[in-house]
């Protein structure tokens, strides 16, 4: 499995794969690549450079095992994010497989794949396979023509599973200034008699501690990718506002309700503030309407070994792809 060098929600949903492929006894190597990393792909061996300890110190509780020589075989597969899909394109002697963790970010780094054309033209071939960790990602496959997709998601980390709804909480408004910054300035300078709660530049203890102070938590992101951030903060005991774009469309992802969902026209027209005014006035209510919502989260790691049992473990005389 190829992983970037960074701390983001991609490569921590990486080393959830590889903890669980090693947990039920199968065989995987996480190979990174970044800027204090090297990495390149010969045809049968995968060469890492790495110096002393590479696994960034926030995935260090996922079972991970890193080699400085990774050979292949016409059996073995590579899983590339899709952030380097160029990489997977090359033709290679071995099976690729591509994981969607994050469409809109994609298209960042491939601008051809915002034509349809150019986008078919990679999406239906036959020597691919697709997973995708979110709906928003099954639906932007489909469309594109890809033939072979499995749902491959994540799960949210134990840190944010025990945040306690009924925990002592202040009547304020978390959010992440760094998604969706400039709306979110537009919708508090508006509304001075908010209580917001910027997360920024903290530690994840620090995070899980704020969320478990707020009430309400607002995403202004465009969600280009089922987000962590949002289901960190349900589980951490606070009702949640997604702006609505990418992932946030998709009830699959984000199964709330529309009260839920807001736009830009929402924050200038005062939409947004009377139901997040209502929402601080009735947390309980609010909660129960987002039962439905946290319950699905905090079976997200069920489903996602199940998932991988699935895929890469039943059933196990055949390989994943065909040759």
């Amino acid at each position: 499995m190829l992983c970037p060098h960074v701390v983001t929600g991609g490569p921590e949903a990486i080393h959830q794969a590889s903890d669980t492929i090693l947990g039920l006894g199968g065989e995987v190597v996480v190979a990174y690549y970044g800027s204090q990393v090297g990495l390149s792909i010969d045809d049968g061996v995968i060469h890492c450079v790495y110096n002393g300890r590479p696994t960034p110190p926030a995935y260090r509780d996922y079972r991970a095992l890193i080699a400085a020589r990774i050979p292949l075989t016409e059996q073995s597969l590579v899983i590339y994010p899709e952030s380097v899909l160029d990489w997977a394109l090359q033709p290679r002697p071995f099976q690729r497989a591509i994981w969607w963790l994050s469409v809109d970010n994609a298209i960042v780094k491939a601008p051809q794949l915002a034509y349809d054309n150019h986008r078919r033209k990679i999406l239906e071939r036959d020597d691919l396979l697709h997973f995708y960790q979110s709906d928003y990602a099954r639906d932007y496959l489909v469309k594109g023509g890809a033939r072979r997709c499995l749902p491959l998601a994540d799960y949210i980390n134990r840190d944010f599973a025990s945040g306690g709804i009924d925990l002592p909480r202040e009547k304020s408004i978390s959010y992440f200034p760094r998604k969706g910054g400039a709306m979110a300035s537009a919708f508090f300078e508006r509304h001075g008699d908010l209580l917001p709660r910027p997360i920024e530049n903290m530690p994840r203890e620090a995070v899980r501690d704020t969320l478990r102070g707020s009430s309400l938590y607002i995403d202004f992101g465009h969600h280009p990718g089922k987000d962590r951030i949002p289901r960190e903060a349900a589980l951490s005991g606070n009702v949640i506002f997604l702006h609505e774009r990418g992932a946030a469309n998709f009830y699959v992802d984000h199964p709330l309700d529309p009260f839920y969902l807001f736009t830009g026209l929402d924050i200038v027209n005062g939409s947004l503030h009377k139901r997040v005014t209502w929402a601080l006035q009735n947390r309980e209510h609010a909660l129960d309407q987002q039962a439905l919502y946290r319950a699905r989260i905090a079976h997200e790691r069920d489903e996602f070994e199940w998932q991988v049992k699935s895929w890469f473990f039943e059933p196990v005389s055949q390989p994943i792809m065909s040759g």
